[in-house]
């Protein structure tokens, strides 16, 4: 005969079927937000993508209007200070609201409104560049517009030598490949805030690598055999003056 539960176990079996329902309809949830929020999130940093720490550049042809071409830094409270008007917070409008702002708030001194704007990311360019610093770059910049800023490296091999870090670690990259191709910054996953560095060690010669790298471990190796045979040698000579 079958067994029979009571009122407390069909209470507590009860509670674990729906304690278990309730648990897979929590993760089918977080999956289809989880799968939604990447795309979304992806479309929010395309239409608004001025962010704080990075820049934004403004340049305005023909040149009437001089004074408002240049790189504007994204403070802390996601605002650029603009000539004359002051600070107009950007991180929550997209680059053609900025463009209209601009035209409205300088109408008055620009002849022409040929104003065109682009969020710039910022990198830290350090080590054996012919101008180590830090720049602002666009995002859809290629890695030979950031060499012709920063300069070639000085060693001959220097971008084999080049590593990015991010956060103190030491990203993924294949330099040379970078380099030939014509992938933005944006395409290679170059995000803000990384650091591109080069050695600044100098290239050595055949000489001095011997030297360096070699010639300090030979005479450490012939030292201990110098100071193991002393003490061979020794030994020796003590054992056989023993009577």
């Amino acid at each position: 005969m079958g067994k029979c539960f009571g009122g407390k176990e069909v209470f507590v079996l009860g509670k674990m079927v729906i304690l278990t329902l309730c648990t897979i309809a929590a993760c089918s949830f977080a999956q289809k937000d989880s799968g939604q929020n990447g795309p979304v999130e992806k479309v929010n940093q395309e239409k608004y993508p001025f962010h704080c720490g990075d820049a934004v550049g403004i340049s305005v042809l023909p040149d009437t209007a001089a004074f408002l071409s240049g790189q504007f830094p994204i403070d802390d409270d996601g605002c650029i200070d603009l000539p004359i008007v002051g600070r107009k917070p950007v991180t929550s409008i997209t680059p053609e609201e900025l463009v209209n702002y601009i035209k409205n708030s300088y109408v008055q001194y620009m002849r022409y409104s040929s104003v065109r704007v682009q969020p710039l990311i910022r990198l830290e360019l350090m080590g054996g560049f012919q101008r180590p610093g830090f720049y602002y770059f666009s995002p859809h910049t290629s890695f030979w517009e950031v060499f012709r800023m920063a300069g070639a490296p000085i060693r001959e091999d220097g971008i084999e030598k080049l590593k990015i870090n991010r956060a103190g670690a030491i990203i993924d990259f294949d330099p040379i490949l970078s380099v030939q191709n014509t992938k933005s910054l944006r395409q290679m996953g170059i995000l803000s805030g990384d650091q591109i560095r080069v050695t600044v060690q100098p290239l050595k010669t055949t000489w001095e690598g011997f030297k360096d790298d070699v010639l300090p471990v030979i005479s450490l190796a012939l030292s201990v055999a110098a100071t193991t045979l002393t003490a061979y040698i020794s030994y020796e000579a003590f054992s056989k003056g023993r009577p």
